[in-house]
């Protein structure tokens, strides 16, 4: 999330090629947008685009191309890959799209659009290169961009490096929105960032596919704390799922408003399988089971009497519910 190039000696800089990073939908009941938390693996591809997100890297495969020279006369001006320069979508997706499409719709289409440095000054300026992130190499995971937290993409080229290594550069929109602030959908994790949670395998919990979502309109929970240790999240945190780097980073999660991961007293809507989480549900809406969650227990025989113990993604703890019917 990668096709191959080659470098074009004594030409301008090719245009940068993206696949786009996916945002989850969330209908009711909501498809389960997944991303591992996994490293994911970068090809020999020279030129890359990265949406940074706190707990992996979106991918976007770019074209190669060499930097800018200052006495260049491309249309993207002197502009060069480094700190205070800035990007430019120098060709979109040239087909009218629906406002949802499924992640590998969405991936062929960002395909389609391309990049290229130019002058902060040029109206056409879309962000700037704020900071260098990381060295990524070839065929090694991209597990840190290295790149503040509240990046909004990053930039991955090899610049005047070898074909098999590549600078990674980090950028901020010049205008809203910003995905790199809290909420946003990327940057690094951050406290007040939204999640949703679920397993890679949809008979077991595993809770160890987690994606940073944009927060509002139906993300599953928001971020209350990082800590070390789960009996350090905040009272109000209804789950507390491990992130799996090398830190043991404890993600303490809550409802923060609008997320749709329930509470006691929430009537609940329950997949039927793993690989989505189970989630607050409206209690008159068309089509509930009309269960409610009475209570969270760390094992099932904690549960309250007249209650059924049962695992869902999304959550560390036993659910304890009731069904419509008083079972």
């Amino acid at each position: 999330m990668q096709p191959h190039g080659e470098d074009r000696p004594a030409m301008p800089p090719e245009p940068a090629q993206p696949i786009a990073p996916w945002q989850p939908q969330v209908p009711s009941p909501p498809p389960a947008p997944r991303r591992t938390r996994r490293p994911l693996v970068v090809g020999v591809a020279t030129v890359l685009l990265l949406l940074v997100a706190g707990l992996g890297t979106a991918l976007w495969v770019l074209r190669p191309h060499k930097p800018t020279s200052s006495g260049s006369s491309s249309t993207a001006g002197p502009a060069t890959w480094g700190v205070g320069s800035c990007i430019w979508l120098a060709k979109d997706f040239p087909y009218p799209t629906p406002s949802i499409v499924d992640k590998k719709k969405q991936e062929m289409i960002d395909a389609m659009k391309q990049y290229e440095p130019i002058a902060c000054t040029d109206s056409k300026a879309l962000a700037k290169i704020t900071a260098l992130g990381a060295i990524a190499h070839a065929n090694q995971p991209v597990t840190d961009t290295g790149c503040p937290d509240d990046t909004d993409l990053a930039v991955r080229t090899t610049g005047k490096l070898t074909v098999a290594d590549a600078q990674i550069y980090c950028t901020r929109n010049l205008k809203a929105p910003h995905p790199g602030d809290p909420g946003g959908g990327g940057g690094g994790l951050v406290v007040n960032d939204c999640v949703w949670v679920g397993s890679s395998d949809g008979a077991r919990v595993l809770n160890d596919e987690v994606e940073e979502t944009r927060c509002g309109g139906g993300s599953f929970a928001k971020l209350l704390a990082k800590t070390k240790d789960k009996s350090a999240c905040p009272a109000d945190s209804l789950s507390r799922i491990p992130l799996g780097d090398p830190a043991g980073t404890v993600l303490c999660l809550g409802q923060g408003g609008d997320g749709m991961i329930a509470k006691p007293g929430d009537c609940l809507w329950t997949p039927a399988n793993t690989y989505r989480p189970a989630m607050r549900d409206d209690c008159g809406r068309q089509g509930s089971l009309g269960a409610t969650l009475v209570a969270m227990a760390d094992s099932a025989a904690q549960c309250p009497s007249g209650t059924h113990g049962r695992q869902y993604s999304g959550y560390d703890r036993w659910l304890c519910v009731r069904y419509a019917d008083g079972s």
